[in-house]
């Protein structure tokens, strides 16, 4: 077996991280501290055992980490096996989680919305995922920088090479434009041919979603809506782009100081990728449909065959990294694949993950500002806790290696691809460059080690995370692979 590893995103910038919106499943931040039950036989538990896991797990972490509350609903072989809150919703009105009542803002998991409903007009035969999107869109054409077309398989695994602009809200649902002019002024330019490096995009999935909208002739929102949560008995689940609130809807914190203060509701234009609110139990809905063909107590929302492309990786920067699915990101840990997605919108995070080869999944989501205030941790430290104490797993040994790769050309500056390229002046992202370094014939990335053990690939010393890099045809380095992409700037 190859090890496959998982990256902390702790070193990125945190502005560039509320930008980001999502939570990979290959950005594991491994906590220190270890639970100290004896690990089982791998994938071996019962609900008893998940709950005082949970119990154990929140009780210390919603405490060290400042976190209000929190809540997790847990799928397993078609069945909830555990759903619980933690903490509370609301601290003026001292309202605890509830995982069948409490609404939470769920972020980028969005996007698995926005790729469920790509997938079943594709099921249909209505979209085609290898066909230029120009072919699909009505009122504006993307650019022709590149001969190459940009089509749906790009725009869901994140490879249409777009550029990334600021990203924005606003407090006021006025500003919210319908989404085919919003793309239309705001479709970012392309500045990489398609499928040549994962690039998060936002935008990409907006345009995805605006393809589901103009072919199927109804508004996004409603098309999820009457497509995917009501035939799901998502009931507590929609789209939020204007007021009322929903009955139940936590309250966002951000902690300043010592006080924790209440977030204002904000709205994305960009609204399909990150504006479903969901509470815990409607999400367990959806991960069911997932491990069970895409059915759902007689529903089906797609395919077994189109469930089976959702779950297989489609892209990846490099052969031994984790890559991206139709909609999902890949994780590989403890001999385990993982797919899933992450989000984090103001005042919230949440992280959705599927072990399809055990027919289980987790949904956790908290109300605390993610990036700003290192909540986000919370989910790296669930996951790594969570697969060491119910999967054990010992690190394979790795053959040695000999090296013939001069380090000094991969040491250097790096920075994370999601910047805008067309500003004039980058100077304000020099601070959150990362930088590579070597020490005692190893290379230095995040503050670890990592030795090489093929061509431009490197394993952490004593963990489980890969990094490469890629070189043109005239050995010049040009991206670092982590597994998210970096551009070399030095």
């Amino acid at each position: 077996m190859k090890p496959k590893g998982l990256r902390n995103p702790s070193h990125l910038p945190q502005w560039i991280l509320l930008a980001l919106t999502a939570v990979s499943l290959a950005s594991c931040t491994v906590s220190a501290e270890r639970t100290t039950s004896t690990p089982s036989v791998p994938g071996v538990f019962d609900a008893l055992e998940l709950e005082t896991f949970a119990d154990d797990f929140f009780d210390d972490q919603l405490d060290e980490l400042e976190i209000p509350g929190a809540v997790i609903s847990f799928v397993r072989d078609g069945q909830v096996v555990m759903a619980k809150g933690y903490g509370l919703a609301d601290l003026e009105l001292e309202t605890t989680f509830d995982p069948d009542s409490t609404v939470v803002r769920v972020g980028s998991v969005s996007k698995l919305i926005v790729a469920t409903a790509v997938m079943q007009l594709v099921d249909q035969g209505r979209l085609d995922l290898n066909t230029d999107v120009n072919h699909y869109l009505t009122s504006f054409q993307l650019g022709n920088e590149f001969a190459e077309p940009v089509t749906l398989a790009h725009l869901l695994t994140h490879t249409g090479g777009f550029d990334h602009p600021y990203y924005w809200t606003t407090l006021d649902p006025s500003e919210v434009l319908p989404l085919e002019p919003y793309l239309a002024a705001n479709m970012p330019p392309r500045i990489s041919p398609p499928g040549e490096v994962l690039g998060y995009s936002s935008h990409g999935y907006d345009l995805a979603a605006l393809i589901v909208e103009q072919v199927s002739a109804t508004p996004f929102t409603e098309y999820a809506q009457i497509n995917i949560l009501q035939p799901l008995g998502m009931d507590h689940s929609r789209y939020l782009i204007s007021p009322p609130f929903p009955e139940g809807l936590a309250v966002g914190y951000a902690l300043e100081g010592r006080t924790q203060v209440p977030q204002p509701i904000d709205y994305d234009p960009g609204y399909p990728s990150g504006s479903l609110v969901s509470p815990a139990n409607d999400m367990a809905k959806f991960m069911l449909a997932h491990l069970n063909d895409g059915c759902y107590q007689g529903a089906c929302i797609l395919s077994s065959n189109a469930i089976a492309l959702m779950h297989q990786q489609q892209f990846t920067n490099h052969a031994e990294l984790p890559g991206w699915t139709y909609g999902f990101t890949e994780g590989f840990r403890n001999g385990l694949h993982l797919i899933g997605h992450g989000g984090a919108i103001r005042g919230f995070g949440s992280d959705l993950v599927l072990i399809p080869e055990y027919d289980l999944g987790y949904f956790l989501s908290f109300n605390e500002e993610c990036y700003l205030t290192g909540a986000c941790a919370i989910v790296g430290r669930f996951r790594s806790q969570f697969l060491d104490r119910f999967f054990p797993f010992e690190m394979p040994d790795i053959p040695p290696y000999e090296s013939q790769t001069d380090l000094a050309r991969l040491t250097g500056t790096y920075r994370y691809i999601r910047y805008p390229h067309s500003t004039v002046d980058t100077t304000e992202y020099a601070p959150y460059d990362v930088e590579v370094t070597q020490s005692h014939g190893n290379l230095v990335l995040f503050g670890t080690e990592h030795r090489e053990i093929a061509p431009l690939l490197f394993l952490q010393i004593d963990g489980q995370e890969l990094i490469a890099f890629r070189e043109d045809d005239r050995g010049n380095i040009l991206y670092l692979f982590a597994p998210d992409t970096y551009e070399r700037v030095d």
